[in-house]
C-alpha cells in the first residue's frame, strides 16, 4: 500500500469491526447507575439473541435494582464517558432502554416503545430471566425484550445509515449473570418493521450515464461495472457524508475482471483499488501496480482535505490500454494520481467500478 497520510490522528478502526472481540463477560456487577457496562455487542442485519439472569446487588441502599441496555456507536465498540475518549473513538449514544419499558432517547432520530403482556416461560433460552432479539436494517434498529410476563418492542431510527449499533448491558445495583449470545443466520429485512423516520438522502442531484450512488459504509455500494476501452474517460461529483471523519471517506476506483462483468461476479478478480486520497491496495499475485501520487497546490493539510470533501469536488479518470498494462490517470482538486497496472495474465475484458466509504457519487459521465 502507498499512503500520503502524514497525520497521526486518523486510524482505520472500522476496517475489521466485525473481528473486534466484543463478547461480554458472562458476569457483571453494577453498583451506582451505569457504574459498569459490558463490552458492546455488535448488532447488524443478522438477528442476534441475548439472554441473561439478574439479581439484586446487596450494595443497594434502597433495595432498588434494575437492568438496562445502552445503544451506541464507537470505533472500538465500547462505552466512553470522558470528552477525550468520546472524541477519539467517535462515541455516540443513541438511547437507553430499561426493562420496564422506560427509555431515554439521546441521539436517536426517533424511538417508539410498546409493551405487551404475555404468558409462558422463556427458560428454553439458557434459563434466562430476560431474552432479547436485536437486528439492524439500514438506519433502523429493532429490539425485543422478553420476560415471563411481557414483551417490550423497541424501534429506533439512527441518525444515519452509516452508523454502527452496539448494545451494552448495564443497570443500577444489579448483578447480571450467565450472559449468552447467539448470532443467527436470519436476516432482518425492511418488510419486518415500519419506518419511524425518513432516510437521509444525499444523492438527490442530477443523474448522468450511471445511477447516483450513496455509499454509507466501506464499499457498501458500487456502480455497475463499466467495460474499460482504450481512451475511456469518466467524470463525477463526489461529496463525503456529514458523518465522515477520516481522510479515506472518499471515492475508490476498483479495477477488476469477471465473466459476467459484475462486481463480485463469476470468476471475479480484483487488480487494484485506488482511493482518491492517494492510497492503493492490490493483490500482487495477479497484478503489480506502480502508482505515482502528487499533491497539487490546492492541498493544504488533511483537515482541509476532509472539509473539501464535505463541500464536494469534481473528479476525473482516464484509461489507456498499452499491451499487457493499463494506464490510469485520476485527478481531483488536491491530487494527481497515475497508476500502471501490469497483469500476470491480461484478461479479455477489464472493468472498473466506483465505490468508496461514506460518500455520495453523482452526475457520473462516461465518454471516449
Amino acid at each position: 500500500m502507498i499512503s500520503l497520510i502524514d497525520s497521526d490522528k486518523d486510524y482505520k478502526l472500522r476496517e475489521n469491526v466485525e473481528d473486534i472481540d466484543n463478547k461480554p463477560d458472562e458476569y457483571l456487577s453494577v453498583n451506582e447507575y451505569r457504574s459498569n457496562v459490558t463490552k458492546g455487542i455488535l448488532i447488524d442485519d443478522k438477528i442476534t439473541k441475548i439472554g441473561f439472569e439478574w439479581s439484586l446487588n446487596s450494595n443497594s441502599p434502597t433495595g432498588f435494582s434494575a437492568p438496562s441496555i445502552i445503544v451506541f456507536d464507537a470505533y472500538d465498540g465500547r462505552i466512553h464517558s470522558d470528552e477525550k475518549s468520546i472524541s477519539a473513538f467517535g462515541y455516540l449514544e443513541f438511547g437507553e432502554i430499561w426493562f420496564n419499558g422506560h427509555y431515554n432517547s439521546t441521539k436517536a432520530k426517533n424511538m417508539e416503545v410498546t409493551i405487551s403482556q404475555k404468558g409462558g416461560s422463556i427458560s428454553e433460552f439458557y434459563g434466562a430471566d430476560y431474552e432479547m432479539t436485536a437486528a439492524k436494517c439500514g438506519d433502523h434498529l429493532k429490539i425485543s425484550i422478553s420476560s415471563d410476563s411481557e414483551v417490550i418492542d423497541v424501534i429506533m431510527a439512527l441518525p444515519e445509515n452509516s452508523k454502527y449499533a452496539y448494545i451494552g448491558i448495564t443497570g443500577e445495583y444489579c448483578n447480571i449473570n450467565n450472559i449468552n449470545i447467539e448470532r443467527t443466520e436470519e436476516i432482518f429485512t425492511d418488510d419486518q418493521f415500519t419506518r419511524i423516520a425518513p432516510a437521509n438522502n444525499y444523492i438527490n442531484r442530477l443523474e448522468g450515464d450511471l445511477p447516483n450512488l450513496q455509499i454509507d459504509r466501506f464499499r457498501s455500494a458500487s456502480t455497475p461495472g463499466t467495460l474499460i476501452t482504450d481512451g475511456l474517460n469518466c467524470e463525477f461529483h463526489t461529496m463525503s457524508l456529514p458523518t465522515a471523519n477520516f481522510v479515506w471517506n472518499c471515492p475508490f476506483i476498483v479495477i477488476y475482471s469477471a465473466d459476467d462483468g459484475k462486481v463480485d461476479g463469476e470468476n471475479y478478480l480484483e487488480y487494484a483499488l485506488i482511493q482518491m486520497n492517494g492510497e492503493l491496495k492490490s493483490d500482487s499475485t495477479i497484478a503489480t501496480n506502480d502508482p505515482i501520487v502528487k499533491k497539487t497546490r490546492e492541498f493544504k493539510n488533511w483537515d482541509t482535505w476532509k472539509e473539501k470533501n464535505k463541500k464536494g469536488m469534481e473528479c476525473h479518470i482516464s484509461f489507456r490500454i498499452n499491451g499487457d498494462s493499463l494506464e490510469m490517470a485520476i485527478e481531483n482538486s488536491d491530487f494527481r494520481i497515475k497508476n500502471s497496472t501490469m497483469f500476470l495474465l491480461m484478461p479479455d475484458k477489464l472493468y472498473f467500478t466506483i465505490t468508496g466509504d461514506q460518500c455520495a457519487i453523482t452526475d457520473i459521465r462516461i465518454y471516449d
